[in-house]
């Protein structure tokens, strides 16, 4: 029977496209064999392979044709023999001489026409976890992730064999936000919500409602691009519209996103709203939505910081989240909350304090859940408490002496306090590469100014 599949597909690929619909037509009929019973392990294979088959759209099938006639093609390809290996020549040796450049030139072209002739299509599971795994490492590592360059060429080769591919388009968006490349980012962002509404991804499991749920999702995530990219009119337009569709559909939870994405959009244009702020995470804990509720919190106690409020009034409000993040889980956030902490100390001029918290937040073993041996690191938090490790070694800097004589202490503590911004800086670059680092922009722009200005007064 396989000899007989095979000999079936060999005779498709050599025929014309009619020919494969022809046989996935009357493949049903191979269930009344002996041999391909429903149950079987075959019968599975066939059967899911006719549903794959049957939910292909016309441009897939062709691409899927254009696959098997590349398989049984390279299948094909005849072994080299002993005749055809043979060194030896016949050809008079007086003959024109290739220089040594075309040569190099002319085995580059052929190594790249084979490169080519076989690169096929990756199957559906190495294209998830290859898109998966390209994901997570520009989410926590991405150093270890693929060039900009590279990762768009396999991106273009996956959507070349299926150009409905959502995820793909997602992570090209990704992708080229790490090129602060506004055009790229847009196109791939649109197309993903467009590819995704199409495919069904979102109306499977929501009903009627799917279409309209991708629409307002996708407008609010176009509100968030115009924020990264500092476009406040664009991004407030977007916010708008995704808060009149979300009202139409009664959805609480994108409401209270939008609410949040509209107090961060305020904060970027240099305008705070206690009011706002406090009305947001009521709301986000009355729908269970832990991390809006955090970061609504952790806004408060910043501008209660700021307005001076009392010590003890912040730090207990700090307890309170934090009680709820390590319930739940939300590594993230025990680094925000560490990093707010450290701030704290730090500006009521408790130095030994501010250097525990920060030291606690750097040591701490907060590991990914689904790769349980790489850490986290690449994260807003880092590069604050970094900053502020900077600081107080170089508040410890002493004075120089008046014979100039022993400056081994000043050396130690400058070069202590440039690897820490050094440092600071590295994590911060990591961090804003993150999709949804624009939460805490104003945060990281004021990291940005803060380490210029302390190179500057290392440089002095």
């Amino acid at each position: 029977m396989v000899s007989a599949v095979q000999l079936r597909l060999f005779l498709m690929a050599d025929g014309e496209l009619q020919d494969m619909e022809h046989f996935f037509t009357i493949l049903p009929g191979a269930f009344s064999d002996s041999e391909a019973f429903k149950t079987s392990v075959v019968g599975l294979f066939m059967r899911q392979m006719l549903l794959a088959y049957n939910n292909l759209s016309f441009s897939q099938v062709y691409k899927l044709y254009k696959s098997l006639q590349q398989y049984c093609r390279r299948g094909n390809q005849p072994e080299l023999s002993a005749e055809d290996m043979e060194l030896t020549s016949n050809e008079d040796p007086s003959a024109d001489r290739i220089d040594k450049d075309e040569l190099d030139t002319a085995s580059l072209h052929q190594s790249e026409l084979r490169s080519d002739e076989t690169w096929g299509p990756l199957s559906q599971k190495q294209a998830e976890y290859f898109l998966a795994r390209q994901a997570y490492l520009l989410k926590n590592d991405e150093n270890k992730a693929m060039s900009p360059a590279k990762l768009q060429d396999e991106l273009n080769n996956i959507l070349k064999f299926n150009p409905d591919f959502a995820e793909a388009h997602y992570l090209s968006y990704l992708n080229s936000m790490r090129l602060q490349d506004i055009y790229i980012s847009t196109h791939s962002l649109l197309h993903y919500f467009d590819r995704l509404i199409l495919s069904g991804g979102e109306g499977k499991s929501n009903g009627d409602e799917g279409y309209g749920r991708s629409l307002r999702y996708a407008i609010l995530n176009l509100a968030t691009l115009h924020c990264r990219f500092g476009h406040y009119q664009q991004a407030d337009l977007a916010l708008q519209e995704s808060i009149r569709i979300a009202q139409e559909a009664n959805d609480h939870v994108c409401l209270q996103h939008c609410l949040s994405w509209l107090y961060t959009l305020e904060q970027m244009k240099g305008s705070e709203s206690v009011v706002l702020t406090e009305d947001s995470v009521k709301i986000a804990a009355h729908f269970c939505l832990p991390y809006l509720a955090s970061l609504g919190s952790q806004s408060l106690v910043q501008q209660g910081a700021k307005q001076g409020m009392p010590p003890n009034k912040l730090l207990d409000a700090l307890r309170g989240t934090d009680i709820m993040h390590w319930k739940q889980s939300l590594s993230e956030l025990i680094e925000i909350s560490l990093a707010q902490t450290t701030s704290i100390w730090r500006m009521y001029g408790k130095s030994t304090m501010a250097r525990q918290q920060a030291q606690l937040l750097l040591n701490m073993n907060i590991l990914d859940p689904v790769n349980f041996s790489e850490q986290q690191n690449n994260t807003e938090a880092f590069a604050v408490a970094l900053c502020h490790l900077a600081e107080l070694h170089a508040e410890q800097v002493p004075e120089l002496p008046h014979n100039y004589m022993n400056l081994r202490p000043l050396a130690v503590y400058c070069f202590i306090y440039f690897l820490f911004l050094l440092m600071a800086r590295a994590r911060l670059e990591a961090a804003l590469l993150r999709p949804m680092g624009v939460c805490h922009q104003s945060t990281a722009r004021a990291i940005r100014e803060h380490g210029r200005l302390l190179m500057l007064s290392l440089r002095t």
